[in-house]
């Protein structure tokens, strides 16, 4: 069993004291930062943190969005009805996986000619992914929607059949806050 005080995360070269100062400076040189609860805000501006790079994303849903539209609801307002819809939502980048969707895709619609993949976001491989998706013959079923508001993408997520978020926790972050 591994403790918190034997994780490579706590320890760098078995000392605490390398950790906090690489810590420290990743913290002052970063252009903001985003934590997860208000509890956090205290630890980070140890460091000389000033409020206007601190930015609370709360860790967790708001269940309302979702049950307010309601899957087949959502899925008719959108002109999805009797297709099966898979979204995800996110920076369009290789550290979130967008070419893994892109082969999910692939495998997918040679079952299901008729299934939609949405997404919501955008990022600095958006051109390259369009590029690829249009290559592998994908574009006809994606739809890149660019980054939306926090509502839209509410609606787009209850009316999925199928939500993909590869990068679990950070990617739902990312997708709250589009």
């Amino acid at each position: 069993e591994i403790t918190k005080e034997d994780s490579p995360v706590w320890k760098l070269f078995g000392s605490r004291s390398i950790v906090k100062m690489l810590e420290g400076f990743v913290l002052k040189n970063a252009p903001s930062i985003w934590v997860i609860r208000e509890s956090l805000i205290t630890y980070v501006k140890s460091y000389g943190i000033k409020d206007s790079k601190i930015r609370v994303i709360p860790h967790g849903i708001r269940i309302e969005d979702f049950t307010k539209f309601g899957h087949l609801i959502a899925k008719n307002e959108l002109g999805f009805k009797n297709k099966p819809l898979i979204v995800s939502a996110g920076r369009i980048s290789k550290d979130n996986y967008c070419y893994d969707i892109a082969n999910i895709a692939k495998g997918l619609i040679r079952i299901f000619t008729d299934i939609t993949f949405v997404h919501l976001g955008s990022g600095e491989e958006k051109e390259n992914f369009e590029s690829f998706l249009k290559k592998e013959g994908l574009d006809r079923n994606f739809i890149l929607l660019g980054d939306q508001k926090r509502d839209i993408v509410a609606k787009y997520r209850a009316a999925a059949d199928v939500n993909l978020c590869l990068m679990s926790g950070y990617r739902l972050i990312e997708a709250a806050e589009i």
